[in-house]
């Protein structure tokens, strides 16, 4: 059987033990909206999916919209937070080794250019 999406908010409400009062003040509709669209078995204008989305960060929208998924998303993990004490001496470290590798690039070069010029050397002899 077809679940209509005013369905989905019902089951939402239910399991977020909100009342539909409380679900229209927050997401700004007339009282009543929702309840009768929830009684009457009618859709609602889709310019609220958005609004609902955007009030309930933890709801599915491909749910809502389609049934398909979990009701909601998966929990961010976030990344903890580094302090910028833990950045500065790595910082220098890659400083550092920056310029060691500009350094050993510049002898590279050196040596190179003594190695063709002993080879010019020994090849004249």
């Amino acid at each position: 059987m077809f679940c209509m999406i005013i369905n989905r908010i019902k089951d939402f409400l239910d399991i977020k033990n909100l009342s539909v009062f409380k679900f229209e003040k927050t997401i700004g509709t007339s009282d009543g909206t929702i309840r009768n669209a929830i009684k009457k078995g009618n859709e609602i204008n889709s310019k609220w999916l958005v609004i609902i989305c955007d009030n309930y960060p933890e709801l599915n929208p491909n749910w809502l919209i389609t049934g398909i998924g979990e009701m909601f998303k998966p929990p961010n993990k976030e990344l903890p937070k580094v302090s910028n004490s833990v950045f500065t001496p790595l910082e220098k470290d890659l400083h550092e080794k920056d310029l060691k590798i500009k350094n050993l690039e510049e002898s590279m070069i050196k040596l190179k250019n003594d190695f063709e010029n002993l080879k010019r050397e020994f090849l004249n002899k």
